[in-house]
């Protein structure tokens, strides 16, 4: 008797189980997955010492081993520049490499710890990086052939970000100064925010940029306000503010993915998508696999964004919803897209691995 019982007790606990799993199921489980497409992004892993590429439904299509990569930004036609650590910690020397399209080299050289990269004109790369001999903070450019050209430096930079052979950098008192590689590397355009800077980056196809930074806390509040704010450069002039939004959060990065500008949260888990030009409320997502790192624009009619947090990818659409999901990373520390596009955020990792 207690035999068949317990033969009872099993077979309603696999029917269970079964059910569970049957709703648990991926929508259309019977359809066959779709073959991955040509890889349209690349994952750093820096501590699976990997670089994956990945195609824009976040399917794997290739793998490249490069010990402890901290940074990848795209060089156009296939190429990518990687910064890896090579005594395999965040805050060592680290070596900078452009591979081509088989993950073969094609120029390299040594640097020193490499905060962020940033696509520029012509393959080149605008290369944040920490000089711990002299205490400073780096500013360089490479071009495809290695060839290194000091731009500037700083006891620290907070944010930065690229167009073509423009880059505008904040340093820690919230001053910005502007770079043009076109007519040198002395600094074309300079101004100050209200306040210290979090984010910049650059509006495409004119000469704004939105700057992200954080205003003091109001009288008897311990809290700093995020604001967001519309910079025109005027080369030979100071910096123009046309505009400032209010942001509803202090924000980590910035994103600009066709007619939308995407916000991170610093210290949470939202993404704000904001309609350029038109007045709020503008919709905000929640992303549930923690905090999120930086992001890259969607390729499609979307125009939305792809997210990554330490260990995931989301890729949102236009309208803030989640579409599909990667999570086979250990610590991802950059994302980057193959084509040159330096809107895109590529964030100043600032944690050890």
């Amino acid at each position: 008797m207690r035999t068949l019982l317990a033969g009872l007790i099993s077979l309603a606990l696999g029917l269970v189980a079964a059910f569970a799993g049957v709703l648990h199921r991926a929508p259309t489980p019977w359809l066959p997955r779709p073959g991955p497409g040509p890889v349209g992004l690349w994952v750093a892993d820096r501590a699976g010492g990997v670089i994956h590429g990945l195609d824009q439904d976040l399917f794997p299509v290739r793998a490249l081993e490069v010990p402890c990569p901290v940074a990848v930004v795209g060089a156009g036609s296939g190429r990518l520049w990687v910064a890896s650590a090579l005594q395999d910690t965040r805050w060592g020397h680290h070596a900078l490499a452009l591979l081509n399209p088989d993950g073969q080299p094609i120029a390299g050289l040594p640097t020193g710890t490499v905060q962020s990269l940033h696509a520029s004109h012509a393959g080149g790369v605008f290369v944040h990086h920490l000089d711990r001999d002299q205490g400073r903070a780096v500013l360089d450019h490479v071009g495809v052939h290695g060839l290194r050209t000091h731009v500037d430096h700083a006891e620290w930079f907070d944010a930065m970000a690229s167009r073509g052979s423009q880059l505008l950098a904040a340093t820690q008192d919230g001053w910005l100064t502007a770079y043009d590689l076109e007519h040198g590397s002395v600094p074309a355009c300079e101004g100050a925010v209200p306040g210290p800077v979090s984010a910049i980056v650059a509006q495409p196809n004119c000469d704004d940029w939105w700057v992200a930074w954080r205003a003091p806390p109001r009288a008897g509040d311990r809290k700093w306000r995020g604001r967001l704010s519309r910079v025109t450069l005027v080369r030979g002039a100071q910096l123009e503010i046309s505009e400032t939004l209010r942001m509803p959060f202090l924000v980590r990065a910035l994103l600009v993915s066709g007619p939308h500008l995407w916000a991170l949260e610093l210290d949470g888990a939202r993404a704000q998508r904001i309609q350029v030009g038109t007045p709020g409320p503008h919709p905000i997502a929640r992303l549930l696999d923690g905090p999120p790192v930086g992001a890259v624009a969607l390729a499609g009619p979307e125009a939305g964004c792809i997210v990554f947090t330490a260990e995931a990818l989301l890729a949102l659409d236009g309208d803030t919803t989640c579409r599909t999901t990667q999570g086979m990373f250990q610590s991802i520390s950059s994302v980057t897209s193959c084509t040159v596009d330096s809107t895109t955020l590529d964030p100043s990792p600032r944690s050890g691995p």
